[in-house]
């Protein structure tokens, strides 16, 4: 649900959809270099399934990590069109966190020391980068509106005074010589003439209308 109170940032959820597009397309393309027994590969044929025992096995492309990872990219894509935190921002830490474990499987498979930051190729950091960024502008992609009613309180309450009339002002009366203090104060709580203006009747003594 998109909060009422909040008006979405264009430039941050065109942003979002870019990472979310370049998460999607990282997850078809090659991820790591070739370096001592290590071979150069993707994630397209690396069994997603086979995180349940944190085994590095061979898989076919729709059992892969390439599928975990567009289908994210894309709920991302999706996230920022919408200019949605709450759809965007969980997805990107999945894609996010799905790119680390493959890395971190592939490098215990075969030799930790063998993968270094330079072996990383275009697949892995247009997932990795992407989706950080994502994550990062998620929480910007939107801003409180400054029209909006923040306090709705005060609305009620100006609702509960419409109706109400200001009393007519008593002017106080100037100190008469030679009366005493309790005269004077009865003098200056006196209304001025005019202030009442007393409703005129419209209906006889004998119910009779007045014309």
């Amino acid at each position: 649900m998109v909060n009422a109170m909040t008006t979405r940032r264009p430039l941050v959820a065109a942003l979002v959809t870019l990472c979310g597009l370049a998460i999607t397309a990282g997850a078809a393309l090659p991820w790591v270099d070739a370096r001592g027994t290590r071979p150069a590969s993707g994630i397209t044929h690396t069994s997603f399934i086979g995180v349940r025992h944190l085994a590095y096995a061979h898989s076919s492309t729709s059992t892969s990590f390439a599928v975990a990872v567009a289908a994210a990219g894309i709920v991302v894509v999706v996230g920022g069109l919408a200019a949605s935190r709450l759809i965007a921002g969980p997805f990107s830490v999945i894609a996010l966190a799905t790119g680390a474990l493959w890395i971190w499987l592939n490098a215990r498979h075969y030799n930790v020391t063998d993968l270094r930051y330079n072996d990383l190729r275009i697949g892995a950091w247009l997932t990795m980068a992407g989706s950080l960024i994502a994550v990062l502008a998620t929480y910007r992609i939107r801003r409180k509106d400054a029209s909006a009613d923040t306090a709705p309180w005060e609305s009620l309450a100006a609702l509960n005074n419409e109706g109400r009339y200001d009393a007519p002002h008593i002017a106080p009366m100037p100190p008469v010589p030679g009366s005493s203090t309790a005269q004077q104060s009865a003098l200056r709580h006196m209304p001025t003439p005019g202030a009442y203006r007393p409703a005129r009747p419209r209906y006889r003594d004998d119910f009779r209308p007045i014309r």
